[in-house]
């Protein structure tokens, strides 16, 4: 083959027996009539660049295989954002060959807005020289919207030109799973912010309240008190944020949000009782349970507790009414058996000074009989004061009659209606009946107290229950001797007012005492359920605020009190005097 030849590579084996590659450049020789007769040429040693290429192309590969073996997609772009080196991650990811995507840049797979976005965010990269991580909303070669977050870096070779590398991590599963995950949050809290139940969340093991929804301020009574975060005490602290003194009466084996955090125990129906940022004391009913990561480790623990304070106000009341109604049964057989032999004493007290008295012809003939007259006969009772003695006998036995008529009346339940009722006929009904309530331990007697009755003429009846009526009336009444029975000043004598007078469509009424009045801080209180201020054993503290649920409740009207210290207390009713008729439960 007479001709030139240029960069041939041979393999040759020197003497030693090393191989060697030469590179080598070659000229034919001919001789004058074009024979030819041999080379001419320059033969180089380029084993060590045969070396060199021979590891390059190796460690490309080996860099391919690197990439490829990558699940997510790599690029290496170059200053014309032409794509220069890419994995097999990326071809998927783009739906496009290698061959298909090297040399070509975004604006050939992409739509112009969205290459426009990564052009602009790759020049950001090259010009700053900063590393650069964006998270990104795009379509994939199926179509399908992917949310992606690119990492790109800038990279300079050795003749100064410059690529970027980037990264890219197909983060739309987690971005599903993160909405879904926000999704149940924000359905959760929804749930917990409107549940009309208090929800305190407190962590291991110090039982830190961490969360605490309105309904918790709520029930607390105040809806800007400081729950959450507050540092509290172990055992019992996540309960002494319910008491204005912070501290709590229950010990720490009560507490069901301490046990579930530190015992581990699961509550329910746990009924305790808190007194509010008001200081008013409320029933709740607590479910608490421990919360545990997934090694079972307690991290925190929740409680979750409603107000039952109106049932549990509802079952005193139905205990009280079903003791009222014992009392009732009891004293109407009692008045029943003391009515047969007291009818019996006036019944014969009356017989026997008609016959010392009366001048009958029997009455005459009899004294005769026994060798006296009628005269001698009163003139001997006249000096013994045994006429006035009769008399003192059978006006007790008027008043004991009248007592026990009020007592069958008052006890009377079968008869619980509604009717319209004389006002002032009740509480002087309520007033005979408080006559009777007289006891050493209480150091008071009704009968020393004086009744002032000043009471409108022509009130109109009242629509009303007249055993409930009159359980209001003895109720205030004996509040009002119980009390002035605590003064001791000789001067001012315990005196009772009563009062009562139509306005307008309602009629009003007062029982008004001279006793040591109500302070403002107990009279924003006398109505509140278990409030008293008598000894413990004495009062229960249900009086007035069932006589309150009876005024408002049971009859329409309204109740109020009006006193200042040491001036007596006013106990007003207002009750309008015509209603629906109604049926009492």
């Amino acid at each position: 083959n007479p001709a030139p030849f240029e960069a041939l590579e041979n393999v040759h084996i020197r003497k030693d027996g090393a191989p060697v590659v030469l590179e080598t450049n070659g000229v034919p020789i001919l001789d004058d009539t074009g024979e030819l007769k041999g080379y001419r040429g320059v033969g180089r040693d380029v084993t060590d660049r045969k070396h060199a290429r021979e590891a390059l192309l190796e460690s490309r590969n080996f860099l391919d295989e690197i990439i490829n073996a990558v699940a997510d997609p790599i690029f290496v772009k170059d200053r014309q954002h032409r794509w220069v080196l890419i994995n097999h991650a990326l071809c998927n990811f783009v739906g496009h060959s290698r061959e298909e995507l090297l040399g070509k840049s975004d604006y050939d797979f992409f739509p112009k807005d969205q290459a426009d976005v990564f052009w602009d965010k790759d020049e950001v990269v090259f010009i700053s020289g900063e590393e650069n991580i964006n998270e990104e909303e795009i379509t994939n070669a199926a179509g399908e919207i992917r949310h992606i977050v690119t990492k790109k870096v800038r990279y300079a070779d050795a003749r100064e030109q410059q690529f970027i590398v980037g990264v890219i991590r197909d983060i739309t599963e987690r971005k599903i799973a993160e909405q879904s995950m926000e999704k149940s949050q924000a359905l959760l809290m929804a749930a917990i912010t409107q549940s009309p139940s208090g929800i305190l969340i407190a962590d291991a093991p110090d039982v830190r309240i961490q969360f605490a929804n309105p309904a918790a301020f709520g029930i607390r009574g105040a809806s800007d008190a400081p729950l959450t975060g507050i540092e509290l005490e172990r055992h019992s602290a996540n309960w002494a944020t319910f008491y204005p003194d912070g501290v709590t009466p229950y010990p720490p084996e009560k507490l069901p949000l301490s046990r579930a955090i530190l015992e581990g125990v699961t509550s329910e129906n746990v009924e305790l009782v808190i007194r509010n940022a008001t200081g008013q004391n409320r029933w709740v009913s607590t479910n608490a349970a421990p919360i545990r990561d997934k090694d079972g480790v307690i991290i925190s623990g929740i409680v979750v507790f409603h107000d039952i304070t109106d049932r549990k106000l509802a079952e005193e009341v139905m205990i009280q009414s079903e003791k009222m109604m014992s009392v009732g049964r009891l004293a109407a057989g009692m008045a029943h058996e003391i009515n047969n032999p007291l009818a019996g004493i006036i019944q014969n007290t009356q017989v026997i000074r008609n016959r010392l008295t009366e001048r009958l012809p029997q009455n005459e003939l009899v004294a005769k009989e026994c060798g006296t007259t009628l005269d001698a006969i009163f003139a001997y009772m006249e000096k013994r004061s045994l006429l006035r003695m009769i008399d003192f006998v059978l006006d007790s036995g008027r008043r004991a009659a009248v007592i026990v008529e009020n007592m069958l009346g008052f006890s009377r339940k079968s008869d619980a209606y509604f009717e319209y009722c004389d006002i002032p006929a009740l509480l002087d009904t309520a007033v005979a009946l408080a006559a009777t309530d007289y006891d050493l331990k209480k150091h008071y007697d009704f009968r020393h107290i004086q009744i002032v009755r000043e009471y409108e003429e022509s009130i109109p009846k009242v629509y009303c229950e007249a055993n409930r009526l009159q359980q209001v009336f003895l109720n205030l009444l004996t509040n009002a001797a119980q009390a002035m029975a605590e003064n001791d000043n000789p001067e001012k004598p315990p005196a009772i007012r009563l009062t009562a007078a139509q306005e307008g469509g309602m009629v009003r009424i007062a029982i008004e005492d001279n006793g040591p009045g109500i302070d403002e801080k107990n009279k924003m209180k006398v109505f509140e359920p278990f409030f008293t201020t008598k000894p413990v054993g004495v009062g229960t503290g249900l009086g007035l605020y069932i006589s309150y649920f009876l005024i408002t409740e049971t009859h329409g009207g309204a109740m109020r009190v009006e006193s200042t210290p040491g001036n007596g207390a006013t106990f007003i009713i207002t009750l309008p005097i015509t209603r629906g008729r109604e049926s009492l439960a």
